[in-house]
């Protein structure tokens, strides 16, 4: 009910309260594209925050050989990859409204595809390995493997110069918000993390269940 209430209040925020952004009207054009800003970027971190609850959970695994770690590991990947689908649509409407086309080829696209690509074969890989005990130790191996390439990934090659990324990064930058946009966004992240870690209990709890039948 929290989180319910807490969402609709973003989306009131979002789409009536906030104005239109001054930066986002001299970039594009169009001041009122910032406003996907306060789902694209939450769903865009916490997608990485649950790949990194994944690879702590492998860890642990590996440490402990205990299912509970790789029960949980296997929700956290569902549950970033559910995320990073969202920042992908997202990130694609944005790109049909300011560039003309769905699919652009910026280092920020290109990398969130990569990522996607990389740990929907995580659930590929779980899905060909019969053995539980093998599964999740192979499991647990490609989500510790995974999150560094995905720090690399997600980081790193953004901000590389010769990578020329047009994507718009006025929130990366100190004094790129006017408050009420900041206070809005920093509301929106933790909107955004409270639902994942709602989601991601409620998901054990039932893969839990499930797997005690």
């Amino acid at each position: 009910l929290v989180i319910g209430v807490a969402m609709a209040v973003l989306i009131v925020l979002a789409f009536v309260v906030v104005p239109p952004s001054g930066d986002f009207e001299s970039m594009f054009g169009d001041g009122n594209l910032a406003r996907v800003m306060f789902f694209h970027v939450p769903c865009a971190l916490v997608s990485f925050l649950s790949f990194v609850v994944a690879a702590v959970h492998g860890g642990r695994y590996l440490k402990r050989r205990d299912s509970e770690s790789d029960l949980k590991s296997a929700v956290a990947i569902e549950l970033g990859l559910f995320f990073c689908v969202i920042a992908a649509v997202t990130g694609a409407v944005f790109a049909k409204a300011t560039w003309g086309a769905y699919w652009h080829w910026d280092p920020r696209q290109t990398s969130l595809a990569i990522l996607l690509l990389m740990y929907a074969a995580y659930r590929a890989l779980r899905g060909a390995v019969v053995d539980p005990e093998t599964r999740a130790g192979v499991s647990a191996v490609y989500a510790l493997l995974s999150i560094v390439a995905g720090t690399f990934l997600f980081f790193v090659v953004p901000r590389i110069p010769a990578m020329h990324s047009i994507h718009p990064d006025v929130i990366a930058k100190r004094g790129g918000m006017d408050p009420m946009f900041r206070t809005v966004f920093f509301y929106a992240m933790a909107v955004f993390t409270g639902l994942y870690a709602w989601i991601y209990g409620l998901s054990v709890q039932v893969r839990r269940l499930a797997a005690e039948r």
